[in-house]
């Protein structure tokens, strides 16, 4: 990253949580399709991620402890720490099998003794990304070929000729192994259409990396989705969805805390929660939070 892009996007985030980023040159930076570094965008939710978990992670042990504890107990999950922050993590075992740009990756990730949370963070997205495998490749000798027909039934890859009911089952990847952990679904049932076709194949995913987090790690363990709250805002009406109404639904009671949060939720629980000297800060970065949102409804 040149010095004239790294200031832009330095003006995009909160002053205080800068000192998160350890290594500019080396941070798994979003980017756009031509491969250029575009968290400088007003609307970045990686920018907005970096913004609160940035501030979390460089705070005082005690400040995040505290913060991050309130958070634990509202899931449900061991309050103790330290708690410890890392961002845009992706997990080194590959627990789910996943393949090349597949690997799952959250935006960020708190871990505890006894416990671990998983994050991923949205701004003005109209809801979660969406599984590749219905859409035509884009390139290569089977350009335009699509790899599934959005049904969960057994069907053939036209471009492996493998068989499977999920084509990502036919490459080797686990998640059809945990979703029936996770959700009021058998891998040996057939679903038309899949039930992960759309948005709620990112939130499948997440879970699942959670679940399996927790079965390795032996800690409880919890995925967040952080949203920034506006009634304008396209996600605030996702979560309105029938398909995220169907997703809850089928939800398996008493395996990974599911949550969705604010960040104005996390704000206020910081002012809560820590010492008095950190007031400023927390009010600071709520402000900041606050006119970032203005100004993408201005720029919308």
């Amino acid at each position: 990253m040149d010095s004239d892009q790294r200031s832009k996007v330095e003006d995009n985030i909160f002053r205080f949580a800068l000192g998160a980023i350890a290594s500019w040159d080396n941070f798994p930076w979003h980017r756009d399709r031509n491969g250029e570094c575009d968290s400088y965008k007003l609307h970045s939710s990686q920018a907005l991620c970096l913004d609160v978990f940035g501030t979390l992670k460089v705070l005082p042990q005690s400040e995040r402890d505290s913060i991050f504890s309130r958070l634990a107990g509202d899931l449900g999950l061991p309050t103790d720490g330290p708690w410890q922050v890392e961002l845009e993590w992706c997990d080194a075992k590959n627990l789910l099998k996943e393949s090349g740009t597949q690997r799952t990756q959250v935006d960020a990730k708190a871990t505890s003794p006894s416990a671990l949370i998983l994050f991923e963070c949205k701004f003005t997205e109209s809801g979660g990304g969406c599984c590749s495998q219905v859409k035509p490749l884009v390139k290569g000798s089977h350009r335009g070929v699509r790899q599934c027909d959005g049904t969960y039934r057994m069907q053939v890859n036209p471009v492996n000729s493998v068989q499977a009911r999920c084509t990502l089952t036919g490459k080797g990847i686990r998640y059809w192994k945990v979703i029936p952990r996770i959700f009021d679904l058998q891998s040996t049932a057939n679903y038309t259409p899949c039930p992960f076709r759309n948005s709620a194949y990112q939130w499948m995913r997440n879970l699942a990396l959670a679940h399996e987090l927790c079965r390795n790690e032996g800690k409880r363990a919890a995925f967040v989705i952080v949203h920034a709250d506006s009634p304008w805002l396209r996600f605030t009406e996702y979560l309105k969805s029938h398909e995220w109404s169907a997703l809850i639904a089928r939800l398996r009671p008493n395996t990974v805390a599911f949550g969705v949060r604010s960040f104005n939720w996390i704000l206020i629980a910081g002012q809560e929660t820590v010492d008095p000297e950190w007031t400023d800060l927390w009010r600071a970065l709520q402000e900041w939070l606050q006119t970032k949102i203005n100004r993408s409804r201005e720029s919308a």
